[in-house]
């Protein structure tokens, strides 16, 4: 009894410390609600984000990616290649099935047979696209010769028109791998564009125009 009873005691001395230790992660909230995102899906969609990169050079800086937006952006559905690919076969079904396509480029891109049926994909559906970088300006000068050179297939979009889909709007010069006010706030920016894309911020645009902030954080990204 006794030794029971002590055991008692040290649990409830345990769960006192990481009470008083415990600190709750910060998620986005959007500024002129003050209330986390609404974040609804197109009818057809399973997935808000479907995110795009090629292995050798982008696959460690994707998954971190996507472990970020989980942890800010609550209830967000993302596919991710290791989580949800089963089979090679379903990577065009899986852009059908996701409202916005985010491209992480990183060199070789373009020359991986995937991320080109990805963006063909997301060309021929027009779905909404986000591209993100890293480094100068240097690397969409190259990201438009590869894209030249690479895709060629005689089923595939042109190249000019690829191009003027997936830089529609400005690319995001990714500042994830930085310190942590960088690294969150490449994370709200990419969450406003997808926010952007989704059905309720479409009709709602208004509510998304002072940007989204961290919880009680002031500073909110235009």
């Amino acid at each position: 009894v006794v030794l029971i009873f002590s055991m008692l005691i040290i649990f409830l001395i345990v769960l006192c410390v990481l009470g008083l230790t415990y600190t709750p992660v910060p998620t986005i909230k959007v500024i002129t609600t003050g209330q986390a995102p609404i974040l609804d899906l197109p009818g057809h969609c399973n997935h808000h984000a479907f995110l795009s990169h090629i292995w050798s050079t982008g696959q460690d800086k994707m998954h971190a990616l996507a472990r970020k937006l989980q942890l800010y952006l609550p209830g967000i559905k993302i596919w991710l290649d290791v989580v949800n690919l089963e089979r090679m076969e379903d990577l065009e079904n899986s852009i059908k099935d996701s409202a916005v396509v985010v491209i992480f480029y990183t060199k070789g891109y373009f020359r991986s047979k995937n991320c080109r049926r990805e963006v063909y994909t997301a060309v021929n559906e027009d779905k909404p696209v986000i591209l993100l970088y890293e480094g100068n300006s240097d690397v969409i000068d190259e990201l438009k010769q590869d894209c030249v050179e690479y895709c060629i297939e005689n089923d595939a979009p042109h190249g000019a028109k690829i191009l003027e889909h997936i830089l529609a709007d400005d690319p995001i010069l990714w500042l994830g791998a930085s310190s942590k006010y960088f690294s969150v706030a490449s994370v709200k920016y990419l969450g406003e564009r997808i926010l952007r894309k989704l059905p309720y911020y479409d009709h709602n645009q208004q509510q998304l125009s002072a940007g989204l902030g961290v919880d009680d954080e002031l500073d909110p990204i235009q």
